[in-house]
């Protein structure tokens, strides 16, 4: 699958690190130091979170205040960037822009989960002036979130469906019209789902074969647990999306 662009390139299953490495001993998640740890112990793509300062900047967080994290109860949207930077997250660490973490791993390959309204711009205006959209995927539970931030990026630039896009895809296959799958999910190449979603089950082979006629990756969140993750690519998953890049890296490369 597009084997000439660069985000796509690499081994599958692609291990893609949930904010980072997440343990009870990593950094903070969405932090430099999460995503420097997730990196060192193998990831292929960090998968994180972009909200936007009162003054527009992109920055990595996921949760729309601080109360988790920080310990406070403002959002993050009460505060310009340079103020955000200066708050220590609980556990060590500190909020980064979009455009700190990209330049600080110039070749690394990031998940933008565009989170609010507010972020679609900014993460657009970065994307386009560091001319990074050969190594970022948009995403967003959004339909609205994700078109909007690619009509913002006129290069080529990878995507993976909404939510809304996920139930047409679903049902599409379902009633066996998955040869318009293609025509509904223009720009997207993954789709990125738990096992489950109410009562749609889709860990079923011939869910997962049905995406791969149509040209589109696969990838299951949020998974931990070394069986699972083994249980997932037999299946035929092309990526793992979880908090434990360093489990997954022990498991997945001895299986694929």
């Amino acid at each position: 699958m597009n084997s000439g662009f660069g985000y796509w390139a690499g081994p599958k299953p692609r291990i893609l690190a949930h904010r980072g490495l997440v343990t009870e001993d990593s950094p903070v998640e969405n932090t430099l130091e999460s995503f420097a740890a997730a990196l060192e112990a193998g990831a292929d793509i960090i998968e994180t979170d972009i909200q936007a300062s009162k003054d527009g900047v992109a920055i990595v967080f996921h949760d729309a205040d601080l109360s988790r994290l920080a310990g406070r109860p403002e959002s993050v949207t009460d505060f310009d960037y340079a103020q955000l930077a200066e708050i220590e997250l609980l556990g060590g660490g500190r909020i980064s822009s979009l455009e700190a973490v990209l330049m600080a791993f110039p070749a690394a390959k990031f998940n933008l989960d565009v989170k609010s309204a507010a972020a679609i711009s900014a993460v657009a205006e970065v994307v386009n002036r560091l001319g990074c959209n050969d190594r970022v995927l948009i995403t967003s539970f959004s339909e609205a979130r994700r078109s909007k931030t690619l009509a913002l990026l006129p290069l080529k630039t990878a995507s993976s469906a909404s939510a809304a896009l996920l139930i047409a895809i679903y049902v599409l296959i379902a009633l066996g019209l998955s040869f318009f799958v293609p025509v509904c999910s223009k720009r997207v190449k993954a789709l990125q789902v738990p096992t489950k979603a109410g009562f749609l089950r889709l860990d079923r082979s011939r869910f997962i074969r049905a995406v791969h006629r149509s040209g589109i990756e696969i990838h299951f969140w949020t998974i931990n647990e070394a069986e699972e993750m083994k249980r997932l690519v037999s299946l035929g998953a092309d990526g793992i999306v979880t908090d434990r890049a360093d489990l997954a890296v022990k498991t997945l490369r001895k299986v694929s």
